[in-house]
């Protein structure tokens, strides 16, 4: 450990200055830590617009997984400009140089960058390059990697690689013969005896045809990144690349992430990444590929999450993808897909994330979930159907959050029998206009429920009884008038959205708790402390709280009068609505729990104070004295010390305790039964029942204390 710090000491100390007289004024060269923010963002599908997200929203999709990097590396920020020409700019940068990202300037001139340019950059970890936008300026030739045997990570934006069409030649090589004069013998001796230039040759080969060459040219950067091998992340965003070949990704063995978003691929070839077969992170989303086949994407038996988003696929079947035994998630919005076939998943049986649907309405087949047996999240966009019932979530007993948005017209009465374990269920903007009563049924540990922006008008009554832990129900901006009287009698959920809807006041709606109609849920930060320690690190974390909102508060349509007010006004001071007799039980139900639990723990406390009784009375050697309860002791004993008392002592003493006044403690009924009356000092005093028995139970103890004396002393 000492040799450890001692080190850490040593190499601050001779990298704290470092960069400081060696870096290009262009660039901004410092000792910083390696952060994932260039190379995580390719994994986010959405990253170029800007999420809306209702603060009342059931599902955050946002759990973006991300690279976590902590080295610290010597780190190269460049923005390179056309006053320097490439070959000296590169020179200018130190040569030990670990992480480097080289941005262009707008506006500047062409790039290309050699191997010569990357050959004195051994210790090169990290190497970004991002082009202008919607500019071609930068060009890599297809051997200016090679020298980077240490790099582990790699990004590529708006660049083209050397043999694409855009940099390759575009005409054939035109040669033209100068004019030649009528009298070729007079021109021919004019010329010197010899030639001022000569053809070399500079290689062996015959010369190609253009087509030939240009194809030549094309599989020129098919080797790129050969001779990678500690690769770990590849990011090649917005570089055109139409068309890829397996050679691209021949050897990267140590490759885990892989991103070609933004490009121009229609067609995936087969076994495409083979020469990877550790990766475990694949995107290729914003494309435009039109099919899949299980051989495109065969041999990636270690990928953990596919990103297909943003591509033309018009239908999943069970020929579309490979046995994928470790993959987690799958994202296959914004596609056009018609239907997804039965068995279509039977071959990624592990997964727990699955996206679904796009622009086009997506039919959902009967079974089409069927063998993703460990699905946990399942999110469709625009699904299509007209009954909502078992076969469609078939196979799927593990979900835990559903998320459906589209037009489904019914909710059948079975619709999640199959799915019981539901957690979240978001049915928002579905134009659904029937529920059915039992649709519902099982749903225990549904804890979030979201039916709001849909064309419901009717709820059936007690549909929500089973839900018993349900927290958030959102029924807002629907066409509701009324609702069944008790509905919301057995939820105990801390909000429910009701604003949005046509409401027409009457005493039915009563039994609503402004508590939770009024509130909204909000994301707040929170700083907690790591450890109780003084002076311990403080972390912030994102929690969840139900604040009241006065605009969510549900209005009136009607009457007419009381048109745009808020419904509990109405009810608290034009109506004036008292409870309903079910309301009504349900309280004094409510006051029996908590009557029963006072009295439960009342009945402990003094079990407690008797047993501390008896354990004093339990010190004396010939006394033993057994309670059944906290308010009674055992007869049999007590008859058995006042036996072996008046036959030991003297008959005048066991008489004179005898005498003692028991009319202290004689009740007198009364009419009341709640009250008796015993006669103290001569005076006739009215007692509950239960001081009556404390007192009696006092009386008895003093009078076994009393005879315990009496035995001791003879």
């Amino acid at each position: 450990m000492l040799r450890t710090l001692i080190f850490l000491l040593i190499f601050r100390a001779t990298n704290a200055g470092w960069g400081k007289n060696v870096c290009p004024s262009s660039c901004n060269c410092q000792m910083s830590e390696l952060r994932d923010d260039l190379l995580a963002t390719s994994w986010n599908p959405d990253q170029d617009t800007a999420k809306v997200v209702h603060p009342n929203e059931a599902i955050h999709l946002s759990d973006q997984k991300s690279i976590n990097f902590h080295d610290v590396l010597k780190t190269a920020v460049c923005v390179y400009r056309s006053d320097v020409g490439i070959d000296e700019w590169m020179h200018q940068l130190p040569s030990d140089i670990e992480a480097l990202t080289i941005m262009q300037a707008p506006g500047g001139e062409k790039m290309v960058f050699e191997e010569k340019h990357f050959q004195p950059f051994a210790f090169l970890t990290l190497l970004d390059i991002q082009g202008a936008v919607n500019a071609t300026q930068i060009v890599l030739k297809s051997n200016s990697l090679r020298p980077l045997r240490s790099l582990q990570f790699l990004s590529l934006r708006n660049i083209r690689f050397q043999g694409q069409p855009e940099t390759a030649p575009t005409h054939h090589p035109t040669y033209s013969l100068q004019d030649l004069p009528a009298d070729i013998t007079q021109w021919k001796n004019q010329q010197p005896a010899e030639p001022p230039h000569e053809i070399v040759f500079l290689t062996e080969v015959d010369p190609l045809p253009y087509p030939v060459y240009k194809a030549a040219v094309e599989y020129a950067d098919m080797s790129i990144f050969n001779g990678l091998e500690r690769l770990r992340v590849l990011r090649v965003d917005s570089c055109g690349i139409k068309e890829i070949k397996w050679q691209m990704f021949q050897g990267l063995r140590s490759l885990e992430w892989l991103s070609l978003e933004r490009n121009e691929m229609m067609f995936i070839p087969d076994f495409a990444f083979y020469g990877a077969p550790h990766l475990k992170h694949l995107s290729l989303a914003h494309n435009r590929i039109l099919s899949m086949h299980f051989t495109n994407l065969a041999g990636l038996l270690e990928l953990e999450r596919l990103d297909l988003s943003y591509n033309n696929l018009p239908h999943l079947s069970e020929l579309s993808l490979p046995p994928f035994p470790q993959l987690l998630e799958v994202d296959f919005r914004s596609n056009p897909i018609e239907a997804v076939y039965k068995s279509t998943f039977e071959v990624i049986n592990r997964t727990e994330s699955l996206y679904l649907g796009g622009e086009t309405p997506l039919s959902l087949q009967e079974s089409g979930l069927s063998g993703l047996d460990s699905l946990r999240s399942l999110v469709i966009t625009n699904a299509k159907a007209e009954v909502l019932d078992l076969s469609t979530l078939k196979g799927a007993r593990r979900l835990r959050k559903l998320r459906i948005q589209g037009q489904i017209d019914e909710i059948a009465y079975d619709a999640f029998s199959a799915a019981t374990k539901l957690e979240q269920l978001v049915l928002k903007d579905c134009k659904i206009k029937t529920i059915s009563m039992d649709a519902f049924y099982g749903l225990f540990g549904l804890s979030v429920l979201d039916l709001s922006d849909n064309q419901l008008t009717s709820l059936p009554p007690k549909i929500f009884d089973q839900l018993t832990s349900l927290k958030e129900l959102q029924l807002q901006n629907n066409q509701f008038t009324t609702l069944p009287e008790d509905i919301f009698i057995k939820l105990s959920a801390k909000m429910i959205r009701l604003d949005g809807n046509p409401w027409h006041c009457t005493c039915e709606m009563r039994e609503w708790r402004p508590m939770s109609v009024n509130k909204v849920k909000m994301q707040v930060d929170r700083t907690i402390q790591v450890s109780d320690a003084k002076g311990a690190p403080e972390v912030t974390v994102q929690g969840t709280q139900y604040r009241f909102e006065k605009k969510v508060a549900p209005k009136c349509k009607t009457p007419e009068k009381y048109e745009n007010w808020s419904v509990f006004h109405v009810l608290r001071k034009e109506l004036r609505c008292t409870l309903s007799d079910i309301k009504k039980e349900i309280i004094e139900k409510r006051r029996f729990v908590v009557k029963k639990g006072y009295w439960v723990k009342k009945n402990q406390v003094e079990g407690l104070v008797s047993e501390t009784s008896k354990a004093e009375i339990s010190k004396l050697d010939k006394v033993t004295v057994a309670s059944t309860t906290a308010r009674s002791v055992e007869t049999t004993k007590l008859k058995e010390i006042s036996n072996k008392i008046s036959n030991e002592l003297p008959e005048e003493q066991v008489a004179k305790i005898d005498a003692e006044p028991e009319n202290e403690l004689s009740p007198i009924p009364k009419e009341d039964n709640n009250l008796m009356a015993i006669l103290h000092d001569g005076k006739m005093v009215k007692i509950s029942k239960k001081a009556h028995k404390l007192e009696m139970e006092r009386k008895r103890q003093e009078k076994l204390k009393r005879l315990a004396q009496l035995e001791n002393s003879h």
